[in-house]
């Protein structure tokens, strides 16, 4: 008999301790993802969703699981001027990639990307990605060749840096703009449904409410990351060098397939 009620104390125990993982993985994947940690989240959905926790609690990890899937993007990676057997080392926000590169697509979080990348000859490349949420094999562009060196004497800023300038600094107040012109029209909208339809408003007008207010985060992002962009040239006036890493400050724009991803970065 003494057995026995030890057996049920010890799986009363771990009850208590299956539901109490159950409910902090619950908590925990709503607070990651509204904080925009896709990775986080998902993998506490996969705890709460288990059998083995409350039907209530299963029943929305379960949908979150799906919702999450769906909302993760993932990122692959692009070579241009330069083979994958050239690749040495290659970490995405400071984790290392597995290499050689296999093909395979690799799911990061929505939202900047800091990529730096050695190949077996020459500098290593650090640049910044922008990655939009639901967008899948958005590519990552590795280039190899270096940029020409300028001609001896030459100043750079004249000419090329100067448009640099321009264009980040033209490129952060289009990002603004449509911040500001989308968040507005959002908040008007979800303003009008609260008045006419909520919480029962058709699927459309909710799909159009979020495409709204999408356009203005990823308005936002550009915004802020071609600001800081133009701060940094503007505040880092050139100097006379023969050195090409001074001077180079690739962007590129990959559009094609119903995505499209703008990189921009310099080689140190």
């Amino acid at each position: 008999m003494f057995a026995s009620l030890l057996a049920w104390t010890h799986a009363g125990e771990a009850a208590d301790a299956n539901t109490e993982m159950c409910l902090k993985s619950y908590e925990s994947t709503q607070r990651l993802r509204r904080g925009g940690d896709l990775l986080a989240a998902h993998e506490q959905a996969l705890i709460c969703a288990q059998p083995s926790c409350a039907a209530v609690l299963a029943r929305d990890c379960v949908r979150w699981l799906s919702e999450l899937e769906a909302g993760q993007p993932t990122v692959t990676l692009k070579f241009t001027d330069v083979e994958p057997r050239a690749v040495t080392s290659l970490k995405v926000n400071g984790v290392a990639w597995t290499l050689p590169w296999d093909g395979r697509s690799v799911p990061v979080n929505p939202g900047v990307q800091q990529v730096e990348v050695a190949f077996n000859h020459g500098p290593p490349q650090r640049f910044t990605v922008l990655v939009s949420q639901g967008i899948k094999d958005q590519p990552i562009l590795l280039h190899g060749q270096d940029t020409p060196s300028p001609a001896p004497g030459v100043t750079p800023g004249g000419g090329s840096t100067s448009k640099w300038r321009w264009a980040a600094t033209g490129t952060a107040i289009a990002g603004a703009a449509t911040f500001a012109t989308f968040g507005v029209l959002g908040l008007i909208y979800k303003q009008e449904l609260q008045d006419s339809c909520a919480p029962n408003c058709a699927p459309q007008k909710r799909d159009r409410l979020t495409r709204d207010f999408l356009i203005a985060d990823v308005g936002l992002g550009v915004g802020l990351t071609f600001g800081a962009l133009a701060a940094w040239l503007w505040w880092h006036p050139p100097h006379t060098t023969n050195n090409t890493h001074d001077l180079a400050l690739p962007v590129w724009l990959d559009v094609g397939n119903g995505r499209s991803v703008l990189m921009y970065g310099r080689v140190f």
